[in-house]
């Protein structure tokens, strides 16, 4: 019945911000897990900024003369990881990707001493990190 209500609330939906995990987060189950029990792995990801909103001709045209016609940047990417033994096997539970920094995300997490994690329970590779927290 959930499951139709869910279906229902995103085909009527009045502008309101639904969650594409909602199902999962009324019938999964919730691991609330503490914060310190967290690893944050950090990376740089770079991405190619096109200079004066040069269209794709002036941008081949310019490669062929060999001018650069896009800047680089770099943005910070973290993740949370959190790894469990199950009947002696390891497994790893990684967060989608979070735009912030390393510090901002630490001090975020000690702010909010736990997360919740919700996991289907007939696909233990399906999972939603809860982090409505950080946005």
């Amino acid at each position: 019945m959930s499951f139709l209500k869910n279906i229902l609330a995103q085909l009527f939906n009045k502008g309101e911000k639904i969650n594409p995990n909602g199902f999962l987060k009324q019938t999964g189950e919730c691991m609330v897990i503490e914060s310190e029990q967290f690893e944050i792995v950090s990376t740089i990801k770079y991405t190619d900024e096109i200079k004066n909103n040069a269209s794709l001709e002036v941008q081949m045209l310019d490669g062929l003369i060999g001018k650069k016609t896009a800047d680089t940047q770099s943005m910070n990417v973290c993740y949370l990881v959190y790894c469990y033994e199950v009947d002696g096997k390891r497994v790893k539970m990684a967060s989608p990707p979070i735009y912030k920094d390393r510090i901002t995300i630490h001090y975020l997490l000690e702010q909010k001493k736990n997360i919740s994690i919700y996991v289907d329970r007939e696909n233990k590779d399906n999972y939603y990190f809860d982090l409505e927290f950080l946005s």
